[in-house]
Parts: C-alpha cells; structure tokens; sequence
C-alpha cells in the first residue's frame, strides 16, 4: 500500500505543464437557436462531424468545413426523439449510436442520420440501465456504461446480454464515478473517472488501472496510438503514453482560446475539441508537446 501511494505522489508531481498553445482552425457552426449544451462529438473517417446538443435533445451532422448537412431528434419518448442525450459513437463510421439517458435506450442512426432503430426495442426490454455512453465494437457487440449501476452491459447483435462487467464484486477495479467511456485502439474497453482510468478486456478482465492528479476535473478522453489525452474544464488538456501499459511521459498543456471544453476526439493526428456552445478547436497533435518523434514521446 504504501509503495502504491508514492507510486501515485510521484505520478502527480513528474508532469511538464507547457505555454499555452493555439488551435490550428475554429469552427463555429450555425446552429438554430440561441441556447445549446453540446455534449459529445464524433469524427468519422469521411470527415463528418457529429454532434450532440443536450439542452435541445439533437443530434446534428456537420461537413468538415462546420456546414450543417442534417439534424435529428428533438424532445420526447416516441422512436427518433431524445430525453437527455449525452454521448454517441460508430464503429466505423457507417452508424451512429447515442446514449439516450433518460429514455433507457440506444438509438442509432446511418451515416446521414436517417433514424434506424432503437435498443432495446419493443419485444426485449428485460434489462433497464441509464446510459452514459455507448460503444460499439466492430464484431457489434454493444457496451453500455450504465451510470446508475457502475457497470458495463455487454450485448450481441441479437440484443441478447452476454456480460457485464466492473460492478461492485469487482474490489479496486470497480466502476464508481464514472465520467466517459472509449473503447481502445487495442480492442479494451477504458472508464474515465475523477482520479483514475480503468481498463477492462471485451470479456471484462481487469487489465490495468492509470492513476491520474485529483487536482484537476476532467471531462472527456480518447486515444491515438499509445496516447490517452484527456480535457478537463479549465482549457487543459492532460497528455499520457502508455508502453506495454505502463505509464510513460506525461504532459499538462494549457490551451490558449479555449473555454468550457466538454468533448474530444481524435482522428490522423487531429485533435477536436467541443466546447459547450458548439464551437470546435482543432489541433495538429504531432505538434503539441509531447508528440511522436522517433517512435518515441519528447518531453
């Protein structure tokens, strides 16, 4: 234990907190209205942008210039409407899931955002979960981080629960505040929380746990390559690699033009970050500090 807690001591006082850094482009889409609370966003490998606005119950596609190309949902219980939309997710792409919070549900749509369905529909309700985030992985199984009961629902394309995993049987490794949820380069499935990330295998083995500085709030994460980068909401981004799941360099970078930061993700090297209000700064991650430079990170 007390090797644990200077591992953890030594952990929070070794970061390199870097000058402020600016956006590489800012889009500022025109979205209806005057009130938003985006949540989540997603960039597909087509250069689609997705986005979800909580307060207005929407989901909106957008062109990678910020051009709004389609819009869905709206408030209410009936299939294609929304009842606090928090976080979305593809494996691919092709379709969009979204964690319909307190409709007890997954929604997903294509590509255009042409509504396809719901989970679970009519005939298999026999599982009740309040979803935080949604993932989906490539041999479509559906991992559902279900807040209320800090666990993962695992499900098959026969909507048929095959696992869950993370609940309270599982000691340190345990679920208990969690924040957002990814679903890793590597296939594992990893779970922010205020202090820590922990990882899981697809079958719910507990593979790791990554200790980070409480000192900070967090928000969001994703990954690229070896790399977890995390946004807080003080225009910070927390930057840390991984070799062989051991912790390497890490990295605290403020961020110059940015406020109220709720969502990110990455894509070739490109950082997107979305603020509260719908805007999105991105950045070039070869040229934060901390980038890959010869198979290795700098300091």
């Amino acid at each position: 234990m007390v090797k644990q807690i200077i591992s953890i001591l030594l952990f929070i006082i070794s970061f390199n907190v870097q000058a402020s850094i600016l956006p590489t482009r800012i889009i500022n889409p025109n979205f209806e209205g005057k009130s938003h609370n985006f949540t989540a966003i997603y960039v597909s490998p087509f250069d689609n942008i997705y986005t979800i606005d909580q307060l207005n119950n929407a989901i909106y596609l957008l062109d990678s210039k910020g051009e709004v190309l389609n819009s869905g949902g709206g408030f209410g219980w009936q299939q294609g409407l929304f009842d606090r939309p928090l976080n979305l997710s593809s494996p691919d792409g092709l379709n969009i899931y979204i964690a319909d919070y307190n409709n007890q549900r997954i929604a997903y749509y294509d590509r255009q955002l042409n509504f396809l369905g719901i989970f679970p529909d009519q005939e298999n309700i026999h599982e009740k979960f309040y979803p935080l985030d949604v993932c989906v992985s490539r041999m479509g199984r559906l991992f559902i981080l279900d807040e209320e009961n800090k666990e993962i629902l695992c499900f098959n394309q026969d909507q048929e629960l095959i696992n869950r995993f993370g609940g309270i049987d599982y000691g340190q490794q345990s679920i208990q505040n969690p924040i957002d949820m990814l679903l890793t380069l590597r296939g594992n499935i990893a779970i922010l929380e205020n202090t820590r990330i922990l990882v899981y295998s697809q079958f719910g083995k507990p593979i790791n746990i990554i200790p980070l500085p409480d000192s900070l709030q967090y928000n969001s994460f994703c990954e690229n390559e070896n790399k977890f980068v995390i946004t807080t909401q003080k225009s910070k981004i927390l930057i840390i690699n991984l070799s062989n799941n051991k912790i390497g360099n890490r990295e605290l970078i403020n961020l110059s033009k940015v406020k109220n930061i709720t969502s990110s993700d990455l894509i070739d090297d490109k950082l997107f970050l979305l603020n509260s209000n719908g805007t999105i700064y991105i950045f070039n991650l070869l040229q934060l500090p901390g980038s890959r430079e010869g198979g290795r990170l700098k300091k």
